[in-house]
């Protein structure tokens, strides 16, 4: 009777713990342009974020190089002045993605699809991004190239495996809103998005 009621705590005690690990991952995006913003941002940032098993918003972040320009966005949404810390901090904690993105391979492509919560214009996109090494615990990844998407048969196609996922090569797909902002790379309101990491990671 002792075994069976201990077999039993044990099961709803792993049962309980199955949801979390379960649970779908809304990676937080970081964008970053000029090298003193990174290092802001680096030092905002900390590795155990980017935990899958136990974080439910791994961050990721990218960064563009924009010759002098500096900027950083927070799932989409534009720093302008004040603590930078604690807006990521605040923007993190936030985040609730209004589209849901899923990436998978069939027939040697990689394709996303992208189901809505909330219906409302939106513009999809490829980036390309290689990893760097900030610290010996922290990466980010440095954009390749950003694609606009088009959707074809209730499908987006992202391309050859191959060559978009290697040991320091991954990409993401990201859904924003179409608001216009005078930046460049375009920067909007990041409504969901999908991370491909490297395969080291």
């Amino acid at each position: 009777m002792k075994w069976a009621v201990l077999a039993t705590l044990v099961v709803l005690v792993v049962v309980g713990c199955v949801p979390p690990i379960l649970e779908e991952r809304h990676e937080f995006v970081v964008e970053v342009a000029g090298r003193e913003r990174l290092d802001e941002v680096m030092n905002w940032y900390r590795p155990s974020y980017s935990d899958y098993i136990l974080q439910k918003k791994p961050v990721i972040v990218l960064y563009y190089d924009n010759g002098n320009e500096s900027f950083v966005a927070a799932a989409g949404e534009i720093f302008s002045s004040g603590d930078l810390k604690a807006f990521l901090e605040e923007k993190w904690e936030s985040y609730d993605p209004s589209w849901d993105v899923d990436v998978f391979v069939t027939d040697n492509k990689y394709y996303a699809k992208i189901s809505f919560r909330k219906a409302e214009p939106i513009t999809v996109t490829l980036v390309e991004f290689e990893k760097r090494t900030y610290s010996s615990s922290k990466n980010y990844y440095k954009v390749q190239k950003v694609t606009l998407l088009e959707e074809k048969n209730g499908l987006y196609e992202l391309g050859d495996p191959s060559q978009l996922r290697t040991s320091t090569k991954g990409f993401a797909v990201l859904v924003r809103s179409v608001e216009k902002v005078a930046i460049v790379p375009e920067i909007t309101k990041i409504l969901g998005a999908e991370v491909v990491w490297p395969v080291s990671q």
